[in-house]
């Protein structure tokens, strides 16, 4: 590629899709180097602005994954003007750019992610009908951020429809009808709808998967992990552990020891350890995890603010309550530079529970409130976390009395 100077189009397209390659490696940095040349080079060389915002697009994702959100939503939206410029509003290109856009909300914020993401929706049907596999895939994608907004029922009907357009148009045993299954199960499971249900449509999921597929690909890790969450939920913690470790094996197969991706199944472990009640076995797994985030994507990326709060939460079970408490605060410095000071909402609630372990009733109280406050400020009173808080908050007022 560096050797194509004189042919510096084919040169764009080589640094972007050794870019994008770094990408999906979790080599973010070296990606976002490439797709940078990339994007520079095609401006200057090139009349195809359609390629240009794809480029941006890439780019955009690679900032993301950096946890530069600012930088990657104005990539993002000048890729989407691009496409509004050449093609106008009501484009299949347009509506794509716009569910890439949405989807990652913490570039967008959650309310611009569903309009970009129900936008989408509108102009695939208008373009391509109520039964199409486009359709199929922008109902997965409203699906997806209804259930983020704390809208179960309104999620299961998106998801019911994805999976019926899916069924009919590819029949019953395929990938992509398996991922409309599991995006319904999580629902269930998330709300406690009927765990039941949860289950069985993951198992299923799972089946036909495996059978399109074979064992240990990388589309059955959702699966897998639902159903390793459902059953720490229910108390099956030895079946919890034996799907986490499973997870966390496909990872280690697929990517090797040094990944994004391991260290989001090690920090699944540890959460599978916390829920059996072995903290210290759970504090393992999350210092590992830990150690891996920072030497992969550095130790301020917003996703080790998530695995802090986990060894915060098996150091706060082991009673080191002054080393859990410095975690939070560290998470939560994490969570406020990227997001802004109303952020860290379930940081404060681990505050919570850890005051509550030292007898502090009050700062706990205290917490729980501003945790709980802080989420129905940004309108989701009704998510499972702010279910789940509220509830922790019942339990100590109970205690109190």
């Amino acid at each position: 590629a560096n050797q194509l100077q004189n042919q510096p189009v084919l040169q764009a397209n080589m640094f972007n899709v050794i870019g994008r390659v770094y990408t999906s490696l979790g080599h973010y940095n070296e990606a976002k180097d490439l797709l940078q040349k990339a994007v520079e080079i095609h401006r200057g060389h090139s009349e195809d602005k359609v390629e240009t915002a794809r480029y941006l697009n890439d780019l955009a994702i690679a900032e993301t994954r950096l946890g530069n959100y600012e930088e990657a939503y104005l990539l993002h939206d000048e890729a989407l003007e691009i496409l509004k410029n050449e093609f106008g509003t009501e484009h299949q290109k347009v509506a794509q750019s716009m569910a890439q856009m949405g989807a990652w909300i913490p570039v967008t914020g959650i309310e611009k992610a569903a309009e970009l993401r129900n936008e989408s929706l509108r102009i695939n049907e208008k373009i391509y009908g109520s039964n199409h596999l486009l359709t199929a895939e922008s109902h997965m994608d409203v699906g997806k951020i209804q259930r983020s907004l704390a809208k179960p029922r309104d999620a299961i009907n998106s998801f019911r429809r994805a999976l019926e357009i899916r069924k009919n148009e590819l029949g019953g045993q395929h990938p992509d009808v398996a991922e409309s299954m599991i995006f319904l199960a999580d629902v269930y499971r998330l709300y406690h709808l009927d765990l039941q249900k949860a289950e069985l449509l993951y198992r299923d999921a799972l089946n036909i998967q495996e059978r399109a597929l074979g064992t240990g690909h990388l589309s059955q890790l959702h699966a897998i992990t639902g159903l390793a969450s459902l059953y720490s939920e229910i108390g099956n913690h030895s079946e919890a552990i034996m799907f986490y470790e499973r997870n966390l094996e496909i990872r280690r197969t697929v990517f090797g020891e040094n990944h994004p991706s391991v260290a989001e199944g090690l920090g699944h472990l540890g959460s599978g350890y916390l829920k059996a009640k072995n903290p210290a076995k759970a504090e393992q797994y999350y210092r590992q995890c830990l150690t891996l985030w920072e030497e992969t994507v550095g130790s301020k990326h917003i996703v080790v603010s998530g695995a802090l709060i986990g060894l915060g939460d098996a150091l706060t079970e082991l009673e080191k309550f002054d080393e859990a408490e410095s975690i939070y605060l560290q998470s939560l410095d994490i969570q406020r530079y990227h997001l802004g000071e109303e952020s860290g909402a379930l940081v404060i609630g681990a505050l919570g529970k850890l005051s509550q372990k030292r007898g502090e009733i009050q700062a706990a109280e205290r917490h729980y409130r501003q945790a709980i406050s802080m989420m129905e400020k940004d309108g989701a009173s009704d998510h499972y976390d702010a279910l789940r808080l509220k509830k922790e908050l019942d339990s100590l007022l109970v205690i109190r009395e």
